[in-house]
């Protein structure tokens, strides 16, 4: 649904107006706030460079995250019907 609302808002900032990126910009920290809080708290003994390239990349790791997530429900999904379980310890 996140993913959904950002393009929808980015659909409507891009035709209709600058107004709706403010918004999108304000979900997109409020939706992040949690990983960016969670990378604070266990990031305590990395040096500068090593905090700033985290922060930089976090919000790619999240996304690539939850597309992968996405892409594997389906496959989850059929195996549990099928019975198939293919991975499994």
């Amino acid at each position: 649904m996140v993913y959904f609302s950002s393009i929808f808002l980015l659909v409507l900032g891009s035709v209709n107006s600058y107004y709706w990126f403010g918004i999108l910009f304000l979900g997109m920290i409020v939706y992040l706030k949690k990983f960016y809080l969670r990378f604070f708290s266990f990031s305590q003994d990395l040096n500068f460079g090593k905090k700033i390239l985290g922060i930089l990349v976090l919000p790619f790791v999240i996304v690539m995250g939850d597309i992968f997530k996405m892409l594997g429900w389906p496959v989850g999904v059929f195996e549990r019907l099928t019975g198939d379980i293919k991975f499994q310890l």
